[in-house]
C-alpha cells in the first residue's frame, strides 16, 4: 500500500531517523516481536517516497504531423507517483491511452515530461487530461486532429465555406492565395497565425482551384489543389 505524505513531513522523518538508529541496537539485544515490528515500520517509513498533496504544472497539446504531442512541466516542489494520460471524444468519457510510471516531479527542480498519442481520433476534436498519482486531474485540453493527405494538408467543404487545414506549429504569419486553374487570383487572406484558413465558397463555380501559403518574405510553404462541388 502506497502511503502519501506532505513535504512538511521531512522534519518528522529526521526524527524517525534518530529513533531508527536508537531502535536497532535495542532490537538486536531484545529480540522480541514488538521490537521487530517497530523496526520494520520505521524502516518502511524511511524509504517511502514523499509526495506533495497538490501538483502544480503547465500542460500543452499540439498536432505533430499525424500524431498528437502532449507536454507538461511539473513545478519544483511538486511530486506524485506516476501519471496517466487520458483521451476522450466528448470531454466526458475518458480512456487511458498511456502511462508514465515512477516518481514524477522533484522537490529540487522543475521537471518536463512528454507523450505522443500515435492513434488520435482523425478529423475530430480530441480531448486530453492527465491524472497525477491516481488522485489529481489536470485541466482538459482540446485539439482538432486533422488527418493530412500525402501533401501535408486537408480540405473540408461545407455548404457555404471551405476550410483548409495545414501544419503551422511555429505559428508563423502566413498569406493565403486562392486562384483558378488559369492562375487568376480570386481571394487573398493576410496574417494567418493559425493552422487553418476558412473562406466563403458561395461565389465559386464547380471545379478545381489551387491555393498557396507563403510566409512574410514570400517563401512558398504550401501549395495544393482543392475541388468545389
Amino acid at each position: 500500500m502506497q502511503v502519501e505524505l506532505n513535504l512538511t513531513d521531512t522534519i518528522f522523518k529526521d526524527f524517525i531517523k534518530y529513533l531508527y538508529l536508537t531502535i536497532i541496537p535495542i532490537t538486536i539485544r531484545s529480540k522480541n516481536m514488538y521490537s521487530y515490528s517497530l523496526t520494520f515500520f520505521l524502516t518502511a517509513y524511511l524509504f517511502l517516497p514523499v509526495y506533495s498533496q497538490e501538483v502544480n504544472f503547465t500542460f500543452n497539446v499540439s498536432q505533430n504531423e499525424n500524431d498528437v504531442y502532449l507536454s507538461w512541466k511539473i513545478d519544483r516542489g511538486s511530486t506524485c507517483d506516476g501519471t496517466d494520460i487520458e483521451r476522450s471524444f466528448d470531454s466526458t468519457q475518458f480512456d487511458r491511452v498511456g502511462s508514465i510510471y515512477g516518481v514524477c516531479g522533484s522537490a529540487d527542480f522543475a521537471q518536463s515530461f512528454s507523450f505522443i498519442d500515435i492513434r488520435p481520433i482523425p478529423n475530430s476534436i480530441n480531448y486530453y487530461r492527465l491524472l497525477f498519482g491516481g488522485r489529481q486531474y489536470s485541466n482538459i485540453l482540446a485539439i482538432y486532429f486533422v488527418s493530412f493527405n500525402n501533401f501535408g494538408y486537408s480540405v473540408k467543404n461545407n455548404t457555404n465555406n471551405t476550410t483548409i487545414y495545414f501544419l503551422n506549429n511555429s505559428l508563423k504569419s502566413l498569406k493565403f492565395t486562392l486562384a483558378d486553374m488559369n492562375g487568376r487570383i480570386l481571394s487573398e487572406v493576410d496574417e494567418i497565425i493559425d493552422s487553418k484558413v476558412e473562406f466563403d465558397n458561395n461565389n465559386l463555380h464547380h471545379g478545381f482551384y489551387v491555393f498557396m501559403l507563403t510566409d512574410e518574405r514570400g517563401n512558398k510553404l504550401q501549395r495544393g489543389k482543392i475541388f468545389i462541388d
